[in-house]
């Protein structure tokens, strides 16, 4: 061989060309020339890298392909873990960094140093509320802003409301809204609204009936945030009594459409105080308490 070796066969030599040279016993000779080819060059390539989905934390795939070698090419990934296998395609990868090689049937290989899965660009969602005055007003507000890159958004309120941001008109209770951007990254928020005041009202301590215009009654409109609500459209079964400190009853009103002006058969009472009990018709305990009445 021109190689200078002497056996029938010569193995693991480069590319190139090669002459041999054969005698026989009777001194004939034979020359043969031949040319060994390179196969073409090994190449690893991506075909595709998806990264996790937001919500699902092993739903990453990384896929790859060779050309050139000696083809029946063994893929290799390797992350927090090695995987092998025929086909270039790795699936349930989570986020971080990863190198892949394929080897040919020659034993050929190549690599690729850095794949880097990242995880998808989630949905930020901040709650802002205002709560309602008390459990029978509803004038409660949730508002949402939404933090992403990858819009439009879903939105779907628990209340049935869709698409919007906000809310209104809301009694207290349980709400939540879930939001999901284009790539189908979604986030849940829950909100409690809690109302403001056990009551529906504020009870007046102390009046003047003295015609000034200022405080002339026991005024029990419930000035809520913005407006005010008379007593008897959020109890309509509300009942008050009115004593005075001999026991009799001075006062007595079902409904609350026209608030108390501190006189008794038609007379102005005295400076003194007075013991009220309150029932609101709703079931709940009655609310008792003293009531001045000064000019």
């Amino acid at each position: 061989w021109s190689n200078g070796e002497t056996t029938k066969n010569i193995t693991d030599i480069p590319a190139g060309s090669y002459y041999v040279e054969i005698t026989e016993s009777s001194s004939c000779t034979v020359l043969q020339s031949m040319i060994v080819e390179e196969p073409n060059m090994l190449i690893l390539d991506t075909i595709s890298v998806i990264d996790p989905n937001c919500n699902i934390e092993l739903s990453g795939n990384i896929n790859l392909s060779a050309t050139g070698g000696n083809g029946s090419y063994t893929y290799q990934l390797t992350g927090t873990a090695t995987n092998t296998n025929s086909t270039g395609l790795f699936g349930v990868l989570g986020i971080g960094m990863y190198s892949a090689s394929v080897i040919d049937s020659k034993a050929c290989s190549v690599s690729i140093d850095t794949i880097i899965l990242s995880k998808l660009d989630g949905v930020t969602v901040t709650v802002d509320s205002i709560l309602p005055y008390c459990k029978l007003v509803f004038d409660g507000e949730i508002s949402i802003s939404i933090s992403s890159t990858k819009p439009p958004y879903t939105i779907v309120w628990s209340n049935g409301a869709r698409d919007v941001q906000e809310i209104t008109n809301l009694p207290s209770g349980a709400y939540s809204v879930e939001v999901t951007n284009e790539v189908g990254c979604t986030v849940t928020r829950k909100i409690q609204l809690k109302e403001l005041n056990p009551l529906c009202t504020k009870i007046p301590s102390v009046f003047s009936p003295n015609g000034d215009g200022k405080n002339d009654t026991w005024n029990f409109f419930s000035n809520t945030s913005d407006r005010p609500i008379m007593l008897e459209n959020i109890y309509p079964n509300i009942s008050i009594e009115v004593f005075d400190r001999w026991g009799t009853l001075v006062y007595k009103t079902k409904g609350y459409n026209k608030p108390w002006d501190g006189t008794y058969k038609g007379y102005v009472l005295p400076i003194d105080s007075y013991h009220y009990i309150i029932d609101l018709g709703n079931g709940e305990k009655a609310i008792t308490g003293q009531i001045t009445i000064l000019k």
